[in-house]
């Protein structure tokens, strides 16, 4: 069966989800006949497997790839997924994830017929089911409802590149010619790893106002506070420096986009304290790169340049959290708010 967009769909103990992740794409506007879907799953020990193979049954372009060892991570079965995909175009799905109805019919036609290398849409977020109230419902439109702006290869600053890998659709002899893969399975923040590579080597991409992912809130908060994640994704991160080390400052900040973030959960990592300043001792380096202020609002700016102002200010941080344990104060957008306003004061 030829078809003309291949979606990649990793999977593991997502039983509960995958119905309406695989029904999403089933439904698209576009026709599922031109549609190639490949999931892999990553040795679930759940009844995923199952319903994958319940799917494939029923669909002859449905391609299923069952692994014997789990990766524990989504990169390699992202990367078996690429390895055998055959349509013209690429696309990946997270598997508690849906596409709007029309999203590939839109993506489609406008990398299509403007030769583009992707093409990146708005994403919204799904919470047990709902769309937010902030975030347009879904609902068909067309590509005469749309408009695309094109940029190219002089446009390539920090505002016109968002990282999110899901959120777009690209050219897969483009993704050949460059050999652009996921990293190892012990790298995380490989959405920025995979990124780095693509702008890297984009000469046109495209974009489109419009909401045609949603995104789930379902994962763990154990996993992502623990060393192993936090050991990861400082791996990710300079893995993704060292790919853009040699560009623009403006680029080198596209790397280092997550470290706000880590640094925030750092503090209430499920970690002992020796394990955090290990951790920090080995990376903060990357921390001292950090400049991109201006992308940061409130108190993760705040907390941002006072983290990186100095590694023994940042160890004093992660101790006196640590001993307090004040992580209610870290997920508590009220009380980081007041924290803000008054850091704000201090120092003006």
């Amino acid at each position: 069966m030829d078809t003309k967009i291949s979606v990649i769909i990793p999977v593991y103990n997502r039983e509960d989800y995958l119905k309406d992740c695989v029904d999403s794409v089933i439904n698209q506007t576009f026709g599922f006949e031109n549609i190639e879907l490949i999931l892999v799953d990553n040795k679930s020990t759940d009844n995923t497997s199952e319903v994958i193979k319940s799917y494939a049954e029923k669909y002859e372009n449905i391609v299923p790839i069952f692994r014997e060892f789990n990766s524990g991570s989504p990169n390699t079965p992202r990367n078996q997924g690429l390895k055998i995909a055959k349509s013209k175009y690429v696309m990946f799905l997270d598997s508690d994830d849906e596409y709007a109805p029309d999203m590939c019919e839109n993506f489609y036609y406008f990398i299509e017929n403007n030769d583009l290398d992707f093409v990146r849409c708005d994403y919204g977020r799904i919470k047990k089911n709902k769309i937010k109230s902030y975030i347009p419902p879904i609902s068909s439109v067309t590509p005469e409802d749309l408009d695309l702006v094109i940029f190219d290869a002089s446009e390539k600053t920090l505002n016109n590149t968002p990282w999110d890998l899901w959120s777009k659709i690209y050219k897969r002899s483009f993704l050949l010619k460059h050999d652009i893969t996921f990293p190892s399975d012990n790298i995380s923040v490989e959405d920025v790893y995979f990124a780095a590579k693509i702008y890297r080597y984009v000469q046109k991409w495209g974009y489109i106002n419009y909401f045609g992912y949603y995104w789930s809130e379902n994962w763990s908060s154990l996993s992502y506070t623990s060393a192993s994640y936090f050991s990861h994704s400082f791996m990710g991160t300079i893995e993704s420096y060292n790919i853009l080390k040699n560009e623009s400052n403006d680029f080198q900040q596209f790397a280092l986009q997550t470290l706000p973030s880590l640094a925030l959960g750092f503090m209430s990592a499920n970690m002992d304290l020796s394990e955090k300043n290990k951790l920090l001792t080995e990376n903060y380096w990357l921390f001292k790169k950090f400049n991109a202020y201006y992308r940061l609002n409130g108190f993760k700016k705040i907390h941002m340049m006072i983290f990186s102002s100095n590694i023994n200010v940042a160890k004093l941080m992660i101790s006196f959290f640590s001993i307090f344990r004040l992580r209610k104060i870290i997920n508590n957008k009220t009380i980081r708010r007041l924290l803000y306003n008054i850091l704000k004061l201090k120092l003006q």
